[in-house]
């Protein structure tokens, strides 16, 4: 089951001379467009439609306003061949997002919150939780009622989801600085969570954030209008691991964008609590430390939903009962499918064909800035393990 956000995607095709950052604001200009793509974003469509496409067993649930846009929401689902549970809310606006992508800039994202975004355990579907074995939910970071309570709703969910047994899994989104999810305490609020929490599938800039503000705030003061992720050292990766497993969380895949994934997890004495899916865990998931690189793309056609699809290829490989390196393997195939698709989520292809093409000698991009002595390259399974990997140890 994939609840939570589910919007709109209003996504203008800029031509080339005419998509930088500074012509897309400039005051009194009309800029001619090539067309607007109309697409479903948010978690719900990106994650779950991703592990559908990948060969999942899914249903998507969330919800829409009773305006023109959740009738196109609800169009654009039916189109496809997912089951789904949508709930209509007549006095709320739907979910929409415009995304802009400046020529050599990050994406830009104007979001207008709505009904996807006002959840409680009661609201979720109760015969679809009882009919399932995995619940993945987000973006509570953009859901006033997951954190105005200090996170004692966002925690009932998910103490209320485990209660019935099955295996859970959170992302979350980057607040903006100034918002009002910025200014919460998200230390707190995932202290409390966590711990109902198996999966924890965050960014890097996410988690800083949530957990390191201050020192989040001097990265970004110090890379200006570059990329955060290159200002970030990964010598604090194991700093994070520990911190988020000791809350509880058994598995941690950290996204690290360019830099691929990081993944970390508990030992075996966690897992026994790993709900519906722990029959599936061998001793191959106890006290791992892997950093997954990406593989290289043929072209960039957009990185709208790379990361969603990342945390869709990973949960596939969980669900598959496969090994933290496959599952990996499946995270950084099916984003960098995604990335060189003009189709989007369309050019994801199955679970298989993904990891035959891992499998033929799909070229990896290099991480820089790791320290060699903590990290060694495994040439057959072409992956950076840490010294203190399991595998490693052994």
């Amino acid at each position: 089951m994939v609840a939570g956000t589910i919007a709109l995607d209003l996504c203008p095709r800029f031509p080339d001379e005419a998509c930088r950052r500074d012509e897309l604001l400039a005051e009194g200009k009309t800029i001619y467009i090539e067309g607007i793509d109309l697409t479903l974003g948010g978690l719900v469509a990106n994650t779950g439609l991703a592990m559908h496409r990948l060969g999942c067993d899914v249903v998507l649930t969330s919800k829409v306003g009773g305006d023109p846009l959740g009738e196109v929401v609800s169009a654009l689902l039916k189109q496809t061949d997912v089951p789904y549970k949508l709930a209509s809310i007549p006095d709320e606006r739907t979910s929409a997002t415009i995304v802009t992508v400046p020529k050599g800039s990050d994406r830009i994202f104007w979001h207008q919150r709505g009904a996807s975004q006002k959840y409680s355990f009661a609201a979720l579907e109760r015969e679809v939780l009882e009919q399932s074995d995995l619940f993945h939910f987000g973006y509570p970071t953009g859901m006033r009622c997951m954190y105005a309570d200090g996170g004692e709703n966002l925690c009932a969910l998910y103490r209320g989801v485990k209660e019935l047994g099955l295996t859970t899994s959170l992302d979350l989104s980057l607040p903006g600085l100034t918002s009002e999810s910025g200014q919460a305490d998200w230390k707190g609020i995932l202290g409390r969570t966590l711990p109902y929490v198996d999966i924890f599938l965050p960014s890097m800039e996410e988690t800083l954030f949530l957990l390191r503000k201050d020192s989040y705030l001097k990265i970004l003061e110090h890379a200006g209008n570059g990329d955060a992720i290159d200002y970030i050292s990964l010598d604090i990766l194991r700093e994070l691991g520990d911190e988020v497993l000791e809350l509880g969380v058994k598995v941690f895949g950290l996204k690290l964008g360019k830099k691929g994934m990081y993944l970390r997890t508990a030992g075996a004495e966690a897992f026994r609590s790993f709900g519906a899916l722990k029959d599936g865990i061998t001793e191959e998931w106890w006290d791992r430390e892997i950093l997954e690189p990406p593989f290289r793309v043929t072209r960039i056609c957009s990185t709208n939903g790379a990361g969603d699809t990342a945390i869709a290829g990973f949960l596939t490989g969980v669900l598959e009962g496969v090994c933290p390196e496959q599952s990996l393997h499946l995270a950084s195939g099916a984003a960098a499918c995604r990335i060189e698709s003009p189709q989007g989520a369309e050019g994801i292809c199955g679970k298989q064909s993904v990891l035959e093409r891992v499998e033929s000698g799909w070229e990896k991009q290099k991480i820089e800035g790791l320290e060699t002595e903590y990290w060694k390259w495994d040439k057959n399974r072409r992956a950076y393990f840490s010294v203190k990997d399991a595998l490693i140890r052994e």
